[in-house]
């Protein structure tokens, strides 16, 4: 009986080994040096469907071409004769059919430092997947189906620093699907079905600098998803359905640059909504349905260079909106339905006047501004009614301001 079992298992691993045999012509391997160490970039165009086991990775890593060679035995002769120090390995299985990962499927080969698994077939992800892989730092999930990711399946890859999930199925996050990924700089969730964010799932990603969140369902933004991520430089959530923003959401989020909103469904911005992101550089409204926004909402951003307000419904702006932008340099409220605002007498000058004449005046005129757009809202017969004293520049002269109506 005993016999019979071992047989069993031999004749599966020369299966496994044979496997990987018939893909070899299908798989490249270059390899490259930099001063000790050697990479082996290993690219396979497989025809699937593929599980990844521990044999079938280390016999794809190693082009494995005689089933009786023993693992410890199983490097190239190309790699037995580099005179490197220490040997990593790139595996690249994008579009190959591969459907699923056994248990630690990559612990056979500790020093792989990337691997690409994008456009395939994987649904979940389980808590012993990538257990092994300790050394891992690039891992691309992108274009699969995935649906589940177990709590702390990232705890092994506490090396990974750009993780990529864009074009899955997830619908929802939580404090424990990205734990252990200390390192992580980089994280793509675009184009999933994310609409439950729950509490401090990202709060302890110390280290990521970039989270793109686009093309998902979250309806709305609170403090407590924000919580952690104190390294946060850009954030997308573009082409989602928010709606509202909790004031002081971002009051944690001091070193954030960029930030992308657009293409969602908030339709008033207040005083308090982005306080406390005083390093902002960029922030990107457009495509929303803005309809009022409080003044000096801006003015606790003093390194803002770039808003974009366009395609909203905005039908007036005020003077207080930009107390405090003094580094503005583009300004976009294109597209939005100013021709509705009514023009009053003004008693100094006795001549058309309102407060988003007033604001355009301050726009076109500040200081390092180099583009202000007004387009697409019917205002330039208005204008061809006020004066230059009134306006601040001559409006049928373009050499004199930097505005586009």
């Amino acid at each position: 009986m005993l016999t019979k079992l071992v047989a069993i298992l031999v004749l599966a691993l020369c299966a496994t080994f044979a496997v990987a045999q018939e893909n070899q012509d299908e798989c490249t391997r270059v390899l490259s040096h930099y001063g000790n160490e050697t990479t082996v970039t290993v690219t396979c165009h497989l025809d699937g469907p593929i599980t990844i086991n521990e044999n079938f990775t280390y016999a794809t890593l190693h082009g494995i071409q005689n089933p009786a060679k023993q693992k410890e035995s199983a490097v190239t002769d190309t790699e037995d004769d580099t005179t490197s120090n220490t040997i990593s390995y790139r595996l690249i299985m994008a579009e190959s059919g591969v459907s699923a990962i056994e248990d630690v499927g990559f612990g056979s080969v500790p020093n792989l430092k990337e691997l690409n698994l994008g456009q395939n077939s994987l649904v979940s992800i389980g808590l012993l997947t990538f257990s092994g892989a300790s050394n891992l730092e690039n891992l691309d999930l992108g274009d699969n189906s995935i649906t589940t990711i177990q709590p702390r399946s990232f705890v092994p890859l506490s090396n990974v620093k750009t993780l990529n999930l864009n074009n899955n199925n997830l619908t929802s996050i939580n404090f424990f699907t990205f734990q252990g990924l200390d390192q992580v700089q980089y994280l793509y969730l675009d184009n999933n079905n994310i609409s439950r964010w729950l509490s401090a799932a990202f709060a302890s990603l110390w280290q990521l600098k970039y989270l793109h969140l686009a093309y998902n369902r979250i309806s709305s933004l609170d403090g407590s998803k924000l919580t952690g991520m104190n390294s946060l430089k850009h954030l997308s959530l573009k082409d989602n359905v928010i709606e509202s923003i909790e004031d002081g959401a971002f009051n944690s989020k001091p070193n954030l640059e960029t930030l992308d909103l657009s293409g969602n469904k908030l339709n008033k911005i207040t005083l308090g909504t982005f306080s406390g992101l005083t390093s902002l550089k960029t922030l990107n409204l457009r495509y929303n349905v803005i309809r009022t926004i409080d003044d000096y909402t801006f003015a606790h951003m003093p390194q803002l260079r770039e808003l974009d307000l366009s395609h909203n419904g905005l039908a007036t702006l005020s003077r207080g909106m930009f107390i405090g932008m003094e580094n503005i340099k583009s300004f976009n409220v294109a597209d939005n339905w100013m021709q509705a605002t009514a023009l009053s007498s003004d008693p100094e000058y006795g001549e058309p006047r309102s407060k988003l004449i007033e604001s355009i005046g301050v726009v076109c005129r500040k200081p390092g501004v180099y583009y202000a757009d007004f387009s697409g809202n019917s205002l330039t017969s208005m204008l061809q009614n006020v004066t230059e004293q009134c306006l601040g520049f001559d409006f049928s002269d373009p050499s004199q301001h930097v505005c586009v109506f």
